[in-house]
């Protein structure tokens, strides 16, 4: 039994993914099952969750384990401070 489902996606998003699978040969409903077969033989989600800290997250890291690092007294403060930097 085939069951269809509609799904709503962000036009940008939806050009860029189709893109990709162009790029294997394979069509938008082909990569979904791949992706659900994927899941269900695995009893996982097949994607990979690592957080990969960019440069500035990297950088606030460094400031804080060095000590380096601002403190605020109040949220106004700290967004004000943010504001400063924009």
């Amino acid at each position: 039994m085939t069951v269809s489902y509609n799904i709503r996606l962000d036009e940008e998003l939806k050009n860029q993914a189709f893109e990709v699978f162009k790029s294997y040969g394979i069509t938008p409903a082909q990569a979904i099952k791949m992706f659900l077969k994927r899941t269900a033989e695995t009893k996982t989600i097949p994607l990979n969750f690592d957080y990969q800290p960019n440069a500035t997250t990297l950088e606030a890291i460094r400031e804080l384990k060095e000590g380096q690092s601002k403190t605020y007294d109040n949220l106004d403060a700290m967004m004000a401070d943010i504001h400063a930097e924009i």
